[in-house]
């Protein structure tokens, strides 16, 4: 599959009904009929608009003129900004630096990734805040772990979204 086929993300609606979009490619945040099950083809359509918008932002992507931040770099973020360092500029943030050390190095601690040395090469890897004044959109993919009495620890969310707003410009997108 291209990258066009494989990155999704998913939004919970107030319905609480799962929705899934494509993250990025020609139709960007419309709705992906060829992964929805048959059953939910027909409920959910074609979401409107979103692409119309996004076009410009995704043209300035592809042709390198913006950046993309990916915040967090464990098991979901770092595969991210490698699938999208190969068609973009991707700013990888992590507040770890001996995980970011790690990454240059080539050790990858989830074993996702081979040849990761060569590939960070195409990745800004930081843990300076400042970096990410240089993106339009960033994608969030911090941990949320479940605490003892079964809710998500938003911790990490809370902070990433402190870092990602002291950097907001108008017209950014967060993912």
């Amino acid at each position: 599959p291209t990258i066009y086929e494989t990155i999704t993300t998913v939004k919970r609606p107030s319905s609480r009904r799962n929705r899934t979009y494509d993250a990025i490619g020609d139709g960007i945040f419309e709705i992906s009929e060829n992964i929805l099950p048959k059953h939910n083809q027909k409920r959910y359509g074609q979401l409107k608009g979103a692409s119309d918008k996004m076009e410009p932002i995704y043209k300035c992507l592809l042709n390198r003129k913006t950046k993309m931040a990916v915040i967090g770099l464990g098991y979901v973020g770092m595969p991210l900004a490698v699938a999208f360092s190969k068609k973009m500029d991707v700013i990888g943030y992590d507040k770890d630096e001996m995980k970011l050390e790690n990454y240059k190095r080539g050790d990858d601690p989830a074993g996702q990734i081979s040849g990761l040395k060569e590939i960070c090469k195409n990745i800004e890897l930081t843990s300076d805040r400042s970096q990410l004044w240089n993106a339009k959109v960033y994608i969030i993919a911090v941990p949320t772990p479940i605490q003892m009495d079964s809710t998500p620890d938003l911790e990490a969310i809370k902070n990433a979204t402190i870092d990602v707003g002291a950097c907001l410009k108008k017209g950014d997108y967060i993912i």
